[in-house]
């Protein structure tokens, strides 16, 4: 499977989500399958909105773990989402109702 650079994940990321603070914490990615990450959105257990505890920062680190290698953390100033390494591009997903879409406006990203 082909894999990756950080630099091109670094400019990818970076154009879709509207901002140069983006880290690339792995050298490498394997590139998800859009119908991969649709699949996983959908099974990713419904999500319990608690207030600070179990808040959108917190669905989105819990969707990261779930799918693992490939998908990072968006923030703004109000809110966190799931960024995730496709083939064919970047989608952003709401880890919260399974959403995705392709830009979005980010403060910060981790991948």
């Amino acid at each position: 499977m082909n894999t990756i650079p950080r630099w091109k994940v670094y400019l990818k990321v970076a154009w879709a989500c509207r901002t140069p603070f983006v880290l690339c914490l792995d050298r490498k990615y394997r590139p998800l399958e859009l119908e991969d990450l649709v699949t996983k959105a959908k099974a990713f257990p419904p999500w319990r909105y608690v207030p600070e505890f179990g808040d959108c920062d917190d669905a989105a680190h819990a969707f990261r773990a779930y799918v693992g290698h490939g998908v990072g953390i968006a923030l703004n100033s109000r809110h966190a989402w799931n960024v995730a390494v496709c083939r064919d591009g970047i989608w952003q997903v709401e880890p919260q109702n399974g959403s995705l879409t392709r830009h979005k406006w980010a403060v910060h990203v981790v991948v």
